[in-house]
């Protein structure tokens, strides 16, 4: 049976608060103040607040919010000139690839600073394999490489909610939601006896 999202949470708290004493903060104490930044949006703004109020509240440290536009942050995040960038990715196609290979070395999308060697061979091996479960291999060890080093934090899903009648044709679920109007139609959905 799944844990209660909140006992994971307290739990990685635990966790988190045993590192800071072990660094030599304890409670959070003399920890040096972190900056987020983030672009101008408001759904954002408050992911940002959020995890400012949790690491205050759970760990006694505090963080500096910092909103940007676009262009601003874009450049900020790409000089890695930041701390903590909230950012985001959408899939545009159907492949574990399509989260896995921003993550490379010199991968455009890669804006952390985080290199490593075996990670980008996974990757290049993959590209390559012929069998999915071979594929499938090479990526299940970038995401364990993922997960021991943290160069990035996964926080949430991007999720949509639709109420459609069904008489609604032709709008389909997709990974980016582009839904062309030019295939969406309405079918008669009165009963016919």
């Amino acid at each position: 049976m799944a844990s209660h999202p909140i006992t994971i949470l307290n739990t990685i708290y635990e966790g988190a608060r045993k590192l800071l004493t072990e660094a030599g903060y304890p409670d959070g104490a003399g920890f040096p103040k972190l900056e987020i930044i983030y672009n101008t949006d408001e759904s954002h703004r408050m992911v940002a607040i959020a995890i400012q109020q949790m690491w205050k509240q759970a760990l006694n440290i505090d963080v500096t919010l910092s909103n940007q536009d676009w262009q601003v942050y874009l450049e900020n995040e790409s000089r890695g000139n930041y701390q903590i960038s909230r950012a985001a990715w959408i899939g545009d196609y159907l492949d574990p690839n399509n989260f896995l290979d921003m993550w490379l070395s010199d991968g455009g999308n890669n804006r952390t600073g985080w290199s490593n060697r075996e990670y980008d061979e996974s990757i290049a091996a993959a590209a390559v394999a012929i069998e999915k479960e071979d594929r499938f291999r090479y990526f299940q060890r970038n995401e364990q490489i993922l997960i021991e080093e943290a160069p990035v934090m996964p926080i949430y899903t991007y999720t949509r909610v639709y109420l459609i009648r069904p008489s609604v044709k032709g709008w389909d679920e997709n990974i980016l939601d582009q839904h062309p109007y030019k295939y969406v139609y309405l079918e008669d959905d009165t009963v016919k006896e």
